[in-house]
């Protein structure tokens, strides 16, 4: 089945390129830059602040706050899996799957890994490490995103324990690729690159990386031929210009929408989305379309007219609106 869109907005080349919200410092913006430049894409970068308010953010993405967003005319992509299915679909060569159809499956439970079980430890050996260095607004920013109280102390005494593991994740990564020069053989693909944005985050913000990556010469190789690849050809973009591409542009029509959806859902019904684990911000819309591997909501606001924002499917609630 299909949902159509039909906003009264128009859809031309010049509306359709590819717009990355993101900040430098970001290690999930690390993953979708590199990615696009494994491809050797030309994107349009609006840098956002690290941290709330985003009132150049939010009229897009109906509220979800996390980073990066990408743009493409008046659809929103949210999270990175998401994103890089998207860029996937429109610019298939080279592939993030060089496994072929057969292979993406373990591409993203390999990814999950990285992008969850990997991140989360990473990110608790850099601020153990520096918690105390963190100005006290981000780390108020961080306790509203991730709902944790993120005390500095607590963090300290965690981060010894957590380093641990981390090494422990990383010495599997080295041992997966073996004598091969990525992740899955001899191309690299979605895994290399959400792998990557973790040592990248850890290898430039925590003070014992040296000491870390000093046993691990493999992945230290692994790392440099992925950060060879790039950022392809960034060309920057002011956020007002986004919106302005957002209200000029109409939405992607006739999204697929599968019948028989395990929760009864039917195109139009009034739903929210919002992600499982930290940034649970409930995104508010008419579901335009569903799928196994996305939830589409068609969304109104006064700043932007007509636009929809896509979802993964795996990592977020979809749940219907009282009396829709």
């Amino acid at each position: 089945m299909l949902y159509c869109i039909q906003p009264e907005k128009t859809r031309g080349n010049a509306l359709m390129d590819l717009i990355l919200h993101h900040y430098p410092a970001s290690p999930f913006s690390e993953k979708t830059r590199v990615a696009l430049g494994y491809k050797g894409l030309t994107w349009s970068s609006v840098t956002i602040p690290m941290m709330m308010p985003k009132p150049s953010l939010l009229p897009l993405t109906g509220g979800y706050r996390r980073t990066p967003v990408l743009q493409i005319g008046a659809d929103i992509y949210c999270d990175t899996k998401l994103i890089l299915d998207e860029v996937e679909r429109r610019h298939p060569l080279p592939t993030y799957h060089p496994g072929g159809a057969a292979g993406r499956g373990s591409d993203h439970i390999l990814s999950w890994w990285a992008d969850h079980t990997v991140f989360a430890c990473g990110a608790a050996v850099v601020f153990g490490a520096i918690a105390r260095f963190v100005p006290e607004p981000f780390l108020e920013d961080r306790r509203q995103l991730s709902g944790s109280p993120l005390d500095i102390e607590q963090m300290e005494a965690a981060g010894p324990a957590m380093l641990g593991q981390l090494q422990a994740h990383l010495a599997a990564a080295q041992a997966l690729l073996g004598a091969n020069p990525y992740l899955r053989g001899s191309a690299p693909g979605e895994a290399d690159f959400a792998l990557y944005h973790v040592v990248w985050f850890v290898r430039n913000s925590y003070p014992g990386q040296a000491a870390l990556f000093g046993p691990l010469p493999a992945l230290a190789a692994w790392m440099d031929r992925i950060a060879a690849f790039g950022h392809g050809i960034e060309v920057p973009l002011d956020e007002a210009a986004a919106l302005d591409i957002a209200r000029a542009a109409a939405p992607e029509a006739d999204l697929p929408f599968e019948p028989g959806d395990i929760t009864g859902l039917a195109p139009g019904d009034g739903v929210t989305v919002m992600a499982d684990d930290y940034g649970r911000d409930p995104v508010a819309g008419r579901l335009a379309g569903l799928t196994g591997e996305r939830i589409s909501l068609l969304r109104e606001d006064s700043a932007v007219g007509s636009v929809v924002v896509h979802f993964p499917r795996t990592g977020y609630l979809l749940r219907r609106l009282p009396n829709s």
